[in-house]
């Protein structure tokens, strides 16, 4: 059994409910030519168990400066987390409306995991 490096709870669900919005927004503030329409958001566990928030990501724009994005998307999700003393790592994963649509399509994410955020 590994040894747990965080001695954090998964954050609850009125909690994410409360994130959702902070969290899309300040992506689509900080991603603006990304046209960022979507986020779901899921308490999960990490590969050692420890606790992680898992953060998908739809969009319809440009991916310009793809090699930044994630880097900086996880360092603001984590300062809006920090706020809200919630320590758990964003694992993000950026998804085209498409896919998104897809991956609901394949998978019934949607009914499976309670649904996506969607503004748009």
């Amino acid at each position: 059994m590994t040894k747990r490096f965080f001695n954090t709870i998964m954050p609850t669900q009125s909690q994410i409910d409360e994130l959702k919005p902070v969290i899309l927004k300040l992506l689509q503030d900080n991603f603006p030519t990304m046209d960022i329409t979507d986020i779901y958001l899921r308490g999960d566990e990490d590969f050692e168990g420890d606790p992680i928030l898992r953060v998908y990501i739809g969009y319809q724009g440009d991916r310009a400066g793809k090699m930044n994005i994630r880097a900086t998307a996880i360092r603001k999700i984590i300062e809006a987390l920090s706020e809200r003393n919630i320590d758990e790592f964003p694992m993000t994963t950026f998804l085209t409306t498409e896919e998104f649509r897809e991956e609901e399509k394949k998978t019934d994410a949607v009914k499976q995991w309670g649904g996506f955020y969607n503004l748009g």
